[in-house]
């Protein structure tokens, strides 16, 4: 997400994740789900209907092997130590050489594109993202437009301690409900961050997770065009605060 414009208006983006947070957090257990889920599977449908591509999970992959990505998971290690900065809860750090090459040595824009059945363009951008503390999250959210039509997040490291009964995953909110992807070490995810609401539920004690995640623009520029994006629900501040100007009105009628 983007700060606020200079006259305080929340984005888009903003908006439909203060909403969602009023909602929902990736804090709470799938039982929560099924009886909060349908009071807002028709806000949740609008937002699935301008997906540009649908979110694929994939748990193995011939490209992302340990040896393959073993480059960029040093070079996270090291950036994150000298570079790294929280970012809405989370470790972020520049990628450089190594994620570069991997990037080139694997053709990663055709992989996505085969994948996606969208032709993209080179990323756009790319950052490392890593969570090492106990209870370490990121709640449900939606990106910035100007992020690109396509996330491609691949974990480089997942350590889990044998006694984790409920190890941190990568969580989305699609209009069939709730959807868990337990990331491990090689495997990733490829959705619509824009129009897809995605987090991190909470680690464990003793967990670890180092990501690194790229974006792309997709070659058809009609996919970036969003002028027909569903607005955000009202946040509870605005429905009180409307609800303060229709009383006041009312009594100024009197």
């Amino acid at each position: 997400m983007t700060a606020t414009s200079e006259t305080g208006e929340l984005s888009w983006s903003q908006r439909w994740t203060t909403w969602l947070r009023e909602r929902t957090t990736v804090r709470s257990g799938r039982e929560y789900w099924e009886g909060t889920f349908p009071a807002i599977s028709e806000e949740i449908m609008k937002l699935d209907r301008n997906m540009r591509i649908t979110p694929r999970f994939v748990a193995d992959h011939d490209l992302f092997t340990l040896e393959s990505i073993s480059g960029m998971t040093e070079e996270a290690v090291a950036a994150l130590r000298s570079e790294g900065f929280i970012h809405n809860g989370k470790w972020n750090a520049p990628v450089g050489p190594a994620a570069l090459d991997f990037v080139d040595r694997h053709h990663l824009s055709e992989l996505v594109s085969e994948l996606t059945g969208v032709d993209v363009e080179e990323p756009q951008g790319a950052t490392y993202i890593a969570y090492f503390e106990a209870g370490g999250h990121l709640d449900f959210h939606l990106d910035d437009f100007h992020y690109g039509e396509v996330n491609l997040i691949i974990c480089l490291r997942h350590v889990v301690p044998d006694s984790t009964r409920n190890p941190s995953a990568t969580v989305f909110i699609q209009s069939g409900g709730y959807r868990s992807c337990p990331l491990e070490t090689g495997s990733f995810v490829l959705f619509d961050g824009a129009f897809t609401p995605h987090g991190r539920t909470p680690l464990a004690e003793g967990e670890e997770v180092i990501l690194v995640s790229f974006s792309f623009k997709t070659k058809s520029r009609a996919l970036w065009n969003v002028q027909d994006a569903p607005s955000a629900p009202p946040t509870r501040d605005e429905i009180e605060a409307a609800g303060t100007t229709i009383g006041a009105g009312a009594g100024n009628g009197n």
